[in-house]
């Protein structure tokens, strides 16, 4: 009870709320502004580790709870046995494995550690900020040196990095692999095509070039018939 008590005390130290004590009383909306590294708990849902400097605004009702990561970079994950999924902006999370935001004006990306994917989400355009409407831009795989750079920015040392990229090496691999075998399956139905395509275009060209032939044949035939005619 001690120890969770000074954490607390520590958080709180670590981060500005608005209204006062939202974190802790689940009052909506809260906004969270982190004066330094800081690791917090919503409820009993979802744990959030905010990077200084980052700026969340969290909203929840009976039905749904949503944080908007206005800027900075920020990691959520559901906790185990929480009974809801929760958003990211509009985009629903549904796996209690860890997200990591990099927000922007206007742009938000996510990372998610369950499906290995980069998620862009892009401002609508013709809107306000503060309408905070986005759209997915694209979903992508990153290579091994784009993953390690994306994480870098939300872990103050080496050693807890490294511990991170060994819980995702093995599902990392498996997809590397997967995307290797559906890249070469792609490439390979793309050269058929372009074969079939070849193959067609040249039984057009055998076909034409026999059709002109009878066509001259029969030019020539009814030149002679003409003449013969005469």
């Amino acid at each position: 009870m001690i120890l969770f008590f000074s954490l607390r005390i520590l958080a709180d130290n670590n981060i500005v709320q608005v209204p006062d004590s939202c974190v802790e009383n689940k009052m909506s909306p809260c906004l969270i502004k982190a004066k330094a590294n800081v690791k917090l708990t919503w409820g009993s849902r979802v744990d959030l580790e905010l990077i200084q400097d980052a700026l969340v605004e969290v909203q929840q009702n009976e039905s749904s709870l949503r944080f908007d990561v206005l800027s900075g970079f920020v990691r959520l994950q559901s906790k185990e046995n929480a009974k809801q999924n929760y958003k990211i902006f509009g985009y629903e999370v549904k796996t209690d494995q860890a997200q990591y935001i990099s927000a922007q004006p206007g742009q938000v990306e996510v990372f998610d550690s369950q499906s290995l994917d980069l998620k862009t989400f892009a401002q609508e355009k013709n809107l306000k900020i503060s309408d905070r409407s986005f759209v997915l831009h694209k979903s992508e795989f990153l290579n091994r040196t784009e993953l390690v750079r994306y994480l870098a920015r939300f872990y103050p040392d080496l050693k807890s990095m490294k511990l991170v990229l060994a819980k995702l090496s093995v599902a990392y691999q498996a997809k590397l692999t997967s995307e290797s075998v559906q890249q070469a399956e792609f490439l390979k139905k793309k050269q058929d095509r372009e074969i079939a395509s070849i193959e067609l275009e040249e039984k057009r060209r055998i076909a034409e070039q026999i059709q002109q032939e009878k066509d001259r044949k029969r030019s020539r035939e009814l030149f002679f018939m003409r003449t013969f005619k005469q």
